[in-house]
């Protein structure tokens, strides 16, 4: 009468649940293979992730990789041949480091969390600076809001490959996956990509 049923070891995230509702047989069978795979341990269920907001879709990273988050005003300086969604350099303990629009670099858009419409370093609204380094380079990453960290083990997050549609306007190769439609940053491809572009970036 009182039995209580045995809790699973796996629960589903509604962005999952959602999505094997639309899966069909092969691509359930391929997605049940990535979840049990051994590549999710321990360590990984552990991490904690920095759950932060670009101005559109919530992002997540390592919060290992955070170096510091600075609230405004920021001493920018400015750069005149950089890609739109760079806002120019700034002093962190030492380092001069590139200044990046997270949310214009993630949708690969002119427009920015301000609008694009003042670039001066002096007003920058409410905007926060999150230092991040990975290996021997530090970026700033502007971003609108932090809002807590979590934990989660990555078998619960949605592979690019079967992510919803409006995943299809991001810049390729950005993110690795989604969490309950929070975006899960590939920060090494992120800090390549960024680097290789200011290298190249031919003003128009």
């Amino acid at each position: 009468m009182n039995e209580r049923t045995a809790p699973t070891s796996l629960s589903l995230s509604r962005c999952q649940a959602q999505l094997l509702e639309q899966l069909n047989d092969q691509e359930f069978w391929r997605y049940a293979a990535e979840i049990a795979n051994p590549a999710s341990t321990i360590q990984d269920q552990a991490e904690e992730y920095l759950v932060c907001d670009p101005g559109a879709r919530s992002a997540i990273f390592p919060l290992v990789l955070l170096g510091e988050i600075i609230s405004p005003p920021h001493q920018l300086t400015l750069l005149p041949a950089v890609p739109s969604w760079m806002f120019g350099v700034v002093e962190w303990r030492g380092e001069t480091t590139a200044v990046v629009d997270l949310r214009a670099y993630l949708w690969n858009d002119t427009g920015s969390i301000d609008s694009r419409t003042d670039r001066s370093p002096t007003n920058q609204h409410a905007n926060l600076l999150l230092v991040v380094r990975f290996r021997d380079l530090v970026l700033g990453l502007m971003v609108v809001a932090v809002s807590t960290t979590i934990k989660f083990d990555e078998g619960h997050m949605v592979p690019f490959e079967l992510a919803p549609d409006w995943c299809s306007t991001l810049r390729p190769g950005v993110v690795r996956g989604i969490l309950d439609d929070a975006l899960v940053l590939d920060i090494p491809f992120i800090f390549n990509d960024i680097v290789q572009q200011i290298k190249e970036y031919q003003p128009l």
